[in-house]
């Protein structure tokens, strides 16, 4: 096989050499266009599509239930806090609207039901603490805060978990039909606080007093919150070391005080503030200038946080200080010399008076107190 190819306006034939080989082409498989590209449809996907093309045309919304769940684990979940304000008796009583009475059911088939004497009302009751656990447990699964029947209370201002809040058994739900299409759901329960050192804080009644439970009831509920303490530590909650020594790890309790200790010693830079409308002022006069800088005096500056109440007594700003006095500075008159038989000016400094607040101090450090010249010396010329 030849090649061809022009050299200097003459063409000239060239042979292949032998040792040169011929490769062949990698295969590149094809991609597809996003023309022919199609994604999987479903026969559950057609049914739902179908389902909300329906309700959309009959004047109706489609939620689904997940939804209605995680929004009543969130109220749950913000409804377990800390004492603080009014919020000290650990009670708490609302109502959800429009959850469907077939998710209720769902939802609370762990609980007992009770028989209620209202028309259109279904009534669940959580008597022990593994319904308790059961029920709200599977509330709280997609919420990173909450374990089983405990929510991790942790402070703004702390890097770390030192509270629990367990909920206590005795829950009661309702679901009442108000009119048709109409329903609501109500929650009552109550939950205690427990901290890192062991101590329970009990729920108060209306005269702010601990309510008192059997000690069976309060076994039970530190046992669920040491359980669900430790869950919460599986999945990377920041415990404290208290939480940590109940557990029985000493060395994760080491780590979380050097965590606390590094982040009180350590705290983060606070942001630069921003200059607002109200932080800027006029130009009054300017009162001294050094250099390039201008002492200047702010107008309105004086009076900015310092207006007086209505009815206290001003006091106004005392004078300034008067300016210190010059040093003390004596003369000496016209001296004639002899020798040149010119007249000659000259003016010698006798004494400076310097420090006035010692009156026995040597006005003059120098060890000849004579500064006048001699007039035998010849003066130059």
């Amino acid at each position: 096989m030849f090649l061809w190819r022009s050299l200097a306006g003459h063409s000239k034939s060239v042979e292949r050499k032998a040792s040169l080989r011929k490769v062949d082409k990698v295969g590149v498989a094809p991609i597809p266009s996003p023309a022919t590209s199609r994604a999987i449809v479903t026969s559950r996907d057609r049914k739902i599509h179908q389902m909300l093309e329906l309700a959309e045309e009959l004047g109706y919304s489609c939620t689904p239930h997940t939804t209605y769940l995680k929004d009543l684990a969130t109220s749950i979940a913000a409804r377990l806090k800390n004492r603080s304000g009014t919020s000290i008796y650990q009670t708490v009583t609302w109502s959800a609207e429009n959850f469907p009475l077939d998710l209720a059911h769902q939802a609370f088939a762990m609980a007992s039901r009770r028989p209620s004497t209202s028309p259109r009302t279904t009534t669940w009751c959580c008597e022990n603490m593994p319904q308790v656990d059961a029920v709200f447990g599977s509330l709280f699964e997609e919420h990173h805060m909450c374990f089983g029947a405990s929510k991790a209370l942790q402070a703004p201002s702390e890097p770390v978990i030192r509270v629990l809040a367990t909920i206590v058994p005795g829950v009661e739900i309702s679901h009442v039909e108000l009119a048709r299409g109409v329903y609501r759901l109500y929650i009552s329960l109550m939950f205690v606080l427990i901290d890192e050192d062991g101590e329970m804080h009990m729920p108060k009644d209306d005269q702010r007093i601990e309510l008192a439970m059997e000690n069976n009831l309060i076994n039970e509920l530190r046992a669920q919150a040491a359980k669900d303490a430790a869950c919460l530590a599986e999945l990377g909650a920041q415990l404290s070391a208290g939480w940590w020594r109940q557990l029985g790890n000493v060395h994760a309790a080491q780590m979380a005080e050097a965590m606390v200790l590094n982040f009180n010693s350590n705290p983060t830079p606070a942001k630069g503030k921003r200059r607002c409308a109200a932080d800027v002022y006029e130009v009054a006069r300017i009162v001294e200038m050094r250099g390039k800088w201008a002492l200047v005096e702010w107008a309105g500056h004086a009076l900015r946080g310092r207006t007086p109440l209505p009815g206290a007594p001003h006091t106004p700003r005392p004078p300034p200080l008067p300016p210190p006095p010059p040093p003390l500075v004596h003369l000496v008159p016209t001296l004639e010399s002899s020798v040149l038989g010119t007249a000659h000016t000259m003016t010698v400094l006798v004494r400076t008076v310097c420090n006035r607040t010692n009156p026995n101090a040597n006005p003059n450090p120098n060890p000849n107190p004579n500064p006048i010249p001699n007039l035998n010396t010849p003066l130059s010329a």
